[in-house]
């Protein structure tokens, strides 16, 4: 199966940081979780070159990366980006995987399952209405990030289903 990881990591980065205080995703547990890819993308924002090793670890681990330069008071949306990567790519893969938390992402993943594509949302604290579109979706748990330890536990669970809870 030809699968697609397309990762919007500012909204990742901000999503994981509101839902664990302080902690980062570690993208290779990542990948070997929901791998493995034939296509990965990574989008993100930079300031400076402060991303720089950031950006490297990612391509390192084969990450096609579009950073976006920004100044500090300027807000980027990188959706476009993921959406044009995604259908340069359509008549290859049979699963996108979108690692996004954002609701404007909506109309794409339903027209992604219109074309009969295999759709999965990676994010933490994903919207209702993301979880209502009927996709398979996974919820970022400590499990994916650095320096975590596995918890039988955890409130925050990996969980995949087809559709929200009680539809």
């Amino acid at each position: 199966m030809n699968k697609g990881l397309f990762i919007d990591t500012a909204n990742l980065y901000f999503c994981v940081k509101k839902c664990f205080t302080g902690k980062k995703i570690d993208y290779k547990k990542l990948i070997q979780k929901l791998g493995p890819f034939d296509y990965l993308h990574a989008y993100g924002i930079r300031v400076h070159s402060e991303a720089k090793g950031f950006i490297k670890s990612l391509q390192d681990l084969n990450f096609t990366t579009r950073f976006v330069k920004v100044t500090s008071n300027k807000y980027t949306n990188l959706n476009v980006d993921i959406v044009i990567d995604t259908i340069r790519r359509i008549t290859k893969l049979e699963s996108v995987f979108i690692g996004s938390s954002d609701r404007d992402l909506l109309p794409f993943i339903q027209w992604l399952k219109e074309q009969g594509i295999k759709v999965t949302i990676v994010g933490c604290g994903i919207p209702l209405d993301l979880l209502y579109t009927k996709v398979n979706v996974i919820e970022i748990s400590e499990d994916y990030l650095e320096n975590a330890t596995q918890t039988k536990n955890s409130i925050n669970q990996t969980t995949e289903t087809t559709s929200a809870p009680g539809l």
